[in-house]
């Protein structure tokens, strides 16, 4: 409007852009402060009154200003300002001013926002509003929603707050879309908004902006194009804050793009496809005489009139259009001939007259029967069965549509129902009566339409659509004893398993055993074997064949007693006061009640019970009592203990069904130190030469030694102190164990032979290693390499080194160190899981780890295989911890070679998997994290954190643009991982949401049946509960309690007897290898109990083999290589005993050859065990193997070896022999006088 022109009015028109109106209805762009381009350009407004002339004023010359003043500073398009009803534009020829008439353009306040409308901007559109001043503090925000679209009732709302990347999102053009920003805090009355033109949020495209207009922001794209909307809250320019925020943030953005609706792709989209379409062969099939339904597949949901411009229809296979029936955006039709090809067509024609064509082609195919309901296995005489179709090629199941159920009951009509070939019935089920299952046998049910294939019970392999069960009478399938059975003892054996589980009133359990029994119940007996053996027992139902099982009856056993300190090592006195232990060594006693009594041998009159212990169920551990004034008062002053044992319970293979014991334990107050000896820290080896960087333990027994004493330890040479310890003390049962640092010796020389003296607090000695030629040499160059020249004696029978389960008593550690499920592991196993938890937790952690570890273990391998490290969930994960290929890959390894591996073996990977994260794995959840989604660790003690989310985004979308290869690549990554873990961890789940649903299977590009709910979630609330409850707490009920696979079986002190291996040996003679191409394979028995011959024969050299089967048989482990006869001498003895392996060396040195000779596992020389020594002196009487004869035929027998020709002796380091075990007996029988010519060659 221009006041001094002769036309008042004119019509501006928009120049600066074509992309930003406010009311779409108008279809006018938003003017801005550089739009001056007027409608008439010349004469605008008729004649100026401000140029007067002689004929008039002058036409209208306008020569306006650069810029409108007075324009909206809040909103903005392509960063000018937007003109307002108060906007002026100067002439600045002639100092004129236009303003503005009409606006043309509302920019109202909404009711929904109005408390968000700036009062300022309000002032300048409508004065009239009066708004509230607000508080300037701009407010931050989080993300931003589009709500809505226009006349889209359908549209989902799309926020920005969980997308990994901007969201995209497709509208069309003059579509008003409406946002909503979601505020953390500040004042939301200044929420701007902002559009960028195109996707890259650059500040040179900012298109559009709005500032401080509140929360919510409606707006209309009037062109097709891409376009960025952003939410902010702190201004952007360079001004506020040096223009830190003067740039775009995505995760406060959402992509737009702004496009015509079209078809997308060349193939009409299946309606419920799955009903009535498959690809079979790589052909598409139509099922016959049923409703298909297609649509077109569009950009967009079509609209109303985008539908008036699309024709959907169908052909034959000539080209003739078919009736069919189309509705909105769908057609349907029923495909009727068979092996007929159909085409659905569709047509769309765009805006600018364009025509774009989908269709769909596929042959009819008839519904055939896939799969039919189960029934029994097995079942009795005359049982009727019931069986219904359940799956066919297309689903007979299709919910809420009355079409379909009349096309699917037609189908049924079709289906036909066999009997081991013979036809029966048809329809969709069928009940076949009970007389059709008089006479046992095998039958097979089918259901087909077209054609049958099973017409007998064997003629080809079962398939889904048929049946195969048995007619069988019922009859006992197991049964089992509830406790082992013991002579004496009382047990049960219990009928746990039937053909059919529920017996009928005429079927009875009835058992034949010689055992005496008595019924417990209709499937239960109780015995009380009276003899030991094997025993047949059969059990049946109605004398039927039933189940026939061979007992073995234990008989339990006492063998011997002994007395020990609190170290497990035998003592022969004790003092009063002092505590003492018992240790039984015993045959199937553990677990069963004993009573032990202590008694005290009185020889002038009957002996007097001084104790009495009942152990309701014996662990084989010590049992303490105390020596305490109630025994001495019954004993005397002097006491000489022994044991009686009794079994309540068990009738004992001991004469009079007790064990008395034959040792003694003197008792009397008296003060002494006795079996002292520098040696190993258990006590059961005596050090003879050690090395000053070694260390030592002075172990000895006393007795009248109060433990509060403070006793005097020092080590001598020639009578000078050099090593003196401190808190010298006796324990309770009179142990002193004291560790010797030779380190620390003060004087240092090549050698020192030193030994210990012991004095008691008033200086008198206690005991001195001088006088008791008990001296240790100590050098400087260690003479333990491999235990060569490592001599010791042993005082107390096997100790524990080199085993893997026991501890110095003679019990098991792993009792000691249990741990959840260690009930299903061995031995070593056991300590192999301890060993990895200690290595990766620490020692005071690492029974807690353990048991947190083998949860996960239970977890992981299932109930097939639990606990086995060739456990494999068939999805290409295996092991312990399931691992994938591509984590075998980054331990050096492979799934195939993981699989192979020994469960010790394989826990060496799984400790270097662990190790990576070892520090962040604080809790037994964020253990299996790293198992189950390694990206997920550290988050273990947040029960709200999510660890799989179907809702979620991925960047290919379902998939469908995407190779086969790169799914499986992407399926364990990252985000797909979170997206599709859920469905894939159906444990975690409760309730209704443990249910199968129909989802996209992303690898498969399918729809099947999945667990959980859509778009289900995952929390480590629900993993850690899942976990505690199924894999943790059920381990509790697991702790080991058995006898220990690798404990000794003999305690420390051997007794009475000498070389328990030697009967074993003599016992042997005679046996012989055998000419020719047959082997003895009692010789093949000794070669499995060596450490490196097993699976070999007599054809190799045996005399290794035979003395490692001799030890075997004994209890004792030989050594290394002990095929090898110079293996034989880390056992070595200077002089030899009864007994003793005695080994020549043909090779020229007395070292052993590793490989033997020239490679030969036998060795390079010949061991026998020496029985007696000539009369001459010159030769020793042997029995060994492989002695005498030619080679390939020699024998176990007794030879005499030349003195000269045996290099050393040995005997089992743990093997204390007697004086008189050195006395040989002299022997005159003759013998074959062996050399290397009649065991080598």
């Amino acid at each position: 409007m221009a006041e001094m022109g002769e036309k008042k009015t004119a019509k501006l028109l928009v120049t600066s852009h074509q992309k930003v109106i406010l009311n779409d209805e108008k279809d006018k762009y938003f003017a801005t402060e550089i739009d001056k381009t007027f409608d008439p350009p010349a004469a605008t407004f008729g004649k100026c009154k401000m140029q007067p002339s002689s004929s008039g004023y002058l036409p209208c010359t306008l020569s306006a200003g650069p810029k409108w003043d007075k324009s909206y500073e809040k909103t903005k398009v392509l960063g000018n300002k937007v003109l307002t009803m108060k906007s002026v534009l100067k002439c600045v020829a002639f100092n004129g001013e236009i303003k503005i008439a009409k606006h043309g353009q509302t920019d109202g306040v909404m009711k929904e926002h109005a408390d968000n409308t700036n009062p300022a901007a309000m002032a300048l559109i409508n004065s009239g509003v009066k708004m509230p001043e607000p508080e300037i503090r701009y407010p931050s925000v989080k993300s931003i929603t589009l709500k809505s679209l226009k006349n889209n009732d359908a549209f989902k709302s799309v926020s920005s707050e969980r997308a990994k990347s901007v969201e995209k999102v497709t509208v069309r053009p003059k579509q008003e879309c409406t946002f909503e920003a979601k505020i953390v805090e500040g004042n939301v009355n200044l929420t701007s908004w902002v559009i960028y033109d195109g996707f890259s949020g650059d500040k040179d495209k900012r298109l559009f902006a709005e500032e401080q207009i509140g929360t919510s922001f409606k707006y209309t794209f009037p062109t097709p194009g891409k376009y960025r909307v952003e939410g902010y809250g702190k201004p952007k320019n360079d001004e506020f804050k040096k223009g830190a925020h003067n740039k775009n943030y995505p995760d406060c953005s959402l992509d737009i793009e702004v496009v015509e609706n079209t078809l997308t792709g060349a193939e009409l989209l299946p309606i419920d496809g799955e009903n009535f379409f498959k690809v079979i062969g790589g052909k598409k099939r139509l099922r016959q005489n049923f409703p298909a339904n297609f649509q077109a597949k569009f950009l967009m949901t079509p609209t109303d009139e985008e539908l008036k411009n699309l024709k959907l229809y169908v052909t034959d296979g000539e080209g003739n259009v078919l009736k069919s029936t189309m509705v909105n955006n769908s057609v349907a039709f029923t495909p009727v001939n068979t092996k007929a090809t159909y085409h659905f067509k569709g047509e769309y024609k765009t805006g600018s007259g364009e025509v774009l064509k989908q269709s769909f082609s596929g042959q009819t195919l008839s519904n055939t029967v896939s799969a039919i309901s189960h029934n029994a296995e097995v079942i009795r005489a005359g049982t009727p069965m019931s069986f219904k179709v359940t799956e066919g090629t297309f689903s007979y199941f299709v919910p809420n549509d009355e079409k379909a159920e009349t096309a699917i009951n037609k189908e049924f009509q079709e289906v036909k129902w066999n009997l081991n070939g013979r036809l029966l019935g048809t329809g969709k089920s069928i009940t076949i009566p009970g007389n059709q299952f008089l006479v046992k046998g095998k039958y097979v049910v089918e259901a087909f339409v077209m054609k049958a294939n099973a017409y007998g019970t064997e003629s080809v392999a079962d398939e889904p659509d048929d049946w195969r069960f048995e007619v069988k009478d019922n009859d006992v399938m197991s049964f089992s004893y509830i406790e082992a059975p013991k002579v004496g003892k009382t047990t049960k054996l219990q009928a746990d398993s039937f053909v059919f589980a529920k017996l009928t009133d005429v079927e009875k359990v009835v058992w034949n055993l010689a055992i005496p029994h008595k019924t417990v119940d209709k499937n239960t007996i109780s015995i009380t074997p009276v003899v030991a053996g094997k025993q047949n027992v059969k059990c049946s139902i109605n004398h039927r064949a039933g189940k026939t099982l061979s007992i073995d009856v234990k008989q339990a056993k006492v063998l011997e007693t002994l007395f020990t300190d609190s170290n497990g090592i035998e003592i022969q006195k004790a003092s009063w006061g002092q505590k003492i232990n018992i240790w039984i060594k015993q045959e199937y006693l553990l677990g069963e009640e004993i009573k032990v009594e202590v008694w005290d041998d009185d020889t002038t009159s009957a002996d007097d019970r001084v104790a009495t212990f009942t152990k309701p169920s014996y662990d084989g551990g010590l049992i303490s009592f105390v020596l305490s004034p109630k025994v001495k008062e019954e004993t005397g002053t002097q006491g000489k203990l022994y044991v009686r044992v009794t079994a309540p319970k068990l009738k004992l293979g001991n004469p009079n069904n007790v064990f008395e014991s034959k040792n003694f334990l003197d008792v009397q107050d008296k003060r002494e130190l006795y079996a002292a000896h520098i040696g190993s820290q258990d006590g059961t080896m005596r050090h003879y030469h050690v090395d000053y960087n070694q260390v030592s333990y002075f172990y000895a027994k006393s007795r009248g030694i109060d433990p509060k004493e403070q006793l005097n330890l020092t080590i001598y040479e020639k009578d000078k102190a050099v090593l003196e310890a401190k808190n010298v003390r006796v324990d309770d049962s009179g142990m002193i164990k004291i560790k010797l640092e030779w380190n620390q010796v003060s004087l240092k020389s090549p050698m020192l032979l030193v030994y210990a003296v012991v004095k008691g607090k008033d200086g008198k000695i206690l005991y001195n290693g001088k006088t008791n030629g008990a001296g240790v040499a100590l050098t400087q160059k260690s003479a333990l390499k491999d235990l060569v020249e490592y001599k010791s004696a042993v005082f107390v029978g096997k100790g524990e080194a080199g085993g893997s389960g026991k501890n110095k008593s003679g019990t098991c550690i792993c009792k000691e160190n249990n741990f959840y499920w260690s009930n299903k592991l061995t031995c070593k196993e056991r300590k192999k899981v301890l060993q990895v938890c200690a290595s990766l937790w620490g020692e005071a952690n690492k029974k807690q780890k353990a048991s947190e570890l083998m949860s996960i273990i239970h977890l992981e391998t299932g109930n097939k295989d639990t606990f086995k490290p060739y456990a494999d969930n068939g999805a290409d994960f295996s092991g312990l911890i399931q691992f994938s290929d591509a984590s075998a890959k980054s331990l050096g390894t492979t799934r195939a070679k993981l699989k192979a591996m020994t469960f010790i073996d394989q826990m060496k990977y799984v400790e270097t998997y662990f190790s990576k994260k070892k520090d962040m794995l604080k809790t037994m959840t964020d253990l299996y994290l790293l198992v189950l989604k390694p990206t997920a660790v550290g988050n273990g003690s947040d029960p709200t954190y999510v660890v799989f989310d179907e809702e979620i985004s991925v960047p290919d979308g379902d998939g469908s643009k995407t190779s086969l290869a790169q799914r499986k690549i992407n399926i364990s990554r990252e985000p797909w991982v979170t997206k599709y873990g859920y469905a894939s961890n159906p444990s975690f789940m409760k309730g209704d949401e443990h249910k199968k649903r129909r989802k996209w299977v992303y690898t498969r590009q399918v729809f099947e049946d999945r667990w959980g709910y859509i778009d289900g979630k995952t929390t480590v609330e629900e993993i850690t509960s899942e976990l505690i409850k199924s894999h943790y707490k059920p381990g509790a009920s697991q702790l080991f309690n058995g006898e220990c696979d690798d404990i000794e079986k003999t305690p420390k002190q051997r007794g009475k007897g000498k070389a328990p291996w030697m009967p074993f040996a003599l016992k042997e003679i005679g046996q012989k290898a055998i000419a020719g191409a047959e082997n003895n394979s009692r010789i093949t028995e000794y070669f499995e109990a060596s450490t490196n011959g097993k699976g070999l024969t007599e054809s190799t050299n045996w005399c290794g083999a035979f003395a490692s089967w001799c030890f075997t048989q004994a209890g004792y482990t030989p050594p290394g290589l002990s095929c090898r006869a110079a293996m034989w001498q880390f056992w070595k003895q200077d002089k030899p005993i009864y007994g003793s392996a005695a080994v020549i060396d043909w090779g020229t040195n007395q070292n052993a050859q590793i490989n033997g000779k020239d490679g030969a596992v036998g060795g390079d020389g010949h061991i026998t065990f020496i029985v007696g020594i000539s009369e001459d002196g010159n030769h020793y009487y042997c029995v060994g193997g492989n002695q005498g004869g030619v080679r390939g035929a020699r024998t176990v027998k007794i030879s005499k070896y030349s003195k000269d020709e045996i290099d050393w002796f040995v005997i089992p380091p743990d093997y204390v022999p007697s004086s008189d075990e050195y006395n040989l007996d002299i022997m005159t029988n003759e013998a074959d006088i062996d050399s290397a010519n009649t065991t080598r060659t």
